[in-house]
């Protein structure tokens, strides 16, 4: 039985939540290939995050499938469902992470060549600010316990994620070629696009995330399976 919090059937995917510079990487029988595109992308007028037929048109090393997984103009403000407010948040130090934030998770498991994109713009204003608030112990322009608070910008983050099939969830960890991990944050009032595509030659598990979105941020997600 496939969970799924969206009006979607496709056998393996599971879906709990949501969340360019393009970063794309292959790994294909054990070799390692990555590409780096270094492409920002305009942000359309009618879609939100990415041009839809752009985006659905091409994914790095190519479809697997008749059918990929789409999930499109997404956000939390239009979906709510799809994106619980972020657990097990500690700042500490006195910051404010300017809550709440919100995550979304999609992934297919048991399987041996994956897909993974997202196209992700952050909104950064007044009424959605990524900005935080915080205290440190090393600055001594905002000392831990005193009156002032020194700020940075926060921006969502996204992860494309594997782990071994059946494994528990402690195993999930990021993608990595050439050293380089699967991880990025989305600079403010920017849209970026992300492509990853890897192949095992066990089953596993291989999922997209995003973490720290605020209520307006906009994405764009598609993955592929075979």
């Amino acid at each position: 039985m496939v969970k799924i919090r969206e009006a979607i059937r496709q056998s393996n995917l599971r879906i709990s939540t949501l969340l360019g510079v393009t970063v794309t990487s292959l790994l294909i029988a054990g070799i390692s290939f990555t590409k780096f595109q270094n492409q920002s992308v305009n942000a359309q007028s009618v879609d939100l995050a990415c041009n839809n037929q752009n985006f659905k048109s091409s994914t790095f090393g190519g479809f697997l499938s008749n059918n990929p997984f789409t999930s499109l103009d997404r956000t939390r403000q239009n979906s709510p469902n799809l994106f619980p407010e972020g657990k097990g948040w500690s700042p500490g130090n006195g910051e404010s992470w300017g809550k709440p934030r919100y995550q979304y998770i999609a992934w297919f498991n048991n399987i041996k060549q994956w897909r993974g994109k997202i196209c992700a713009k952050s909104v950064q204003t007044l009424a959605n600010n990524h900005t935080i608030s915080y205290q440190s112990s090393s600055n001594s322009s905002c000392p831990i316990g005193g009156p002032n608070y020194c700020q940075i910008y926060v921006g969502p983050k996204l992860f494309f994620e594997t782990k071994g099939y059946d494994e528990p969830e402690s195993k999930w960890h990021p993608l990595e070629s050439d050293g380089k991990y699967a991880i990025y944050e989305i600079p403010a009032n920017s849209t970026k696009v992300y492509s990853w595509a890897w192949k095992t030659s066990q089953p596993s598990d291989y999922r997209i995330r995003v973490e720290y979105a605020k209520p307006l941020d906009e994405f764009d997600f598609m993955m592929d399976k075979k």
